[in-house]
């Protein structure tokens, strides 16, 4: 039985926060990105991928393209509107997706934003399952998600 006097949200796993490296090229990690990410939907946390910021571009326009060659799906949208809610918040742009698909069922597309700024306030406010992909430029010497918030994030290369 509940304590009803434990106030404390229920801890959810560290997720995968993405390391996708300087050799893989932008159009063939991105078509294998979000298939992988596409398989996760139903269960995942929003993903978070980190990028050189060198190619930023690059990646951005190569996720565009394959986003936009997923055939069209639908999620329910509460938990979809709160995560993009909380990454614009912080600043992050919706490129694709995002938008309601059927009012009358409450259901929307799921979701490309960019600029997304990889802190573990994101990572909270990202913590149940949606349809979400968030790109994020990493510096060369960017600080260790991981180390900042090791309940929160685990970082994981993106193999080539």
């Amino acid at each position: 039985m509940r304590d009803p006097h434990n106030t404390t949200a229920p801890r959810t796993a560290p997720r995968a926060v993405w390391i996708l490296p300087e050799a893989l090229p932008p159009a063939e990690g991105a078509a294998r990105l979000v298939r992988a990410w596409r398989d996760a939907w139903p269960t995942d946390a929003p993903w978070l991928a980190l990028v050189p910021e060198t190619r930023h571009a690059a990646w951005v326009e190569a996720l565009r393209a394959a986003f936009a060659a997923e055939p069209p799906a639908t999620f329910p949208a509460l938990a979809l509107r709160r995560c993009v809610r909380a990454a614009a918040d912080l600043g992050a742009a919706l490129i694709a997706g995002g938008l309601p698909a059927d009012e009358a069922q409450g259901t929307m597309r799921p979701a490309l934003l960019v600029n997304v700024p990889p802190t573990p306030a994101l990572l909270r406010a990202w913590a149940e399952p949606a349809p979400v992909l968030g790109l994020a430029a990493r510096e060369p010497h960017a600080a260790d998600l991981s180390a900042l918030a090791p309940d929160l994030a685990v970082l994981r290369d993106f193999s080539i």
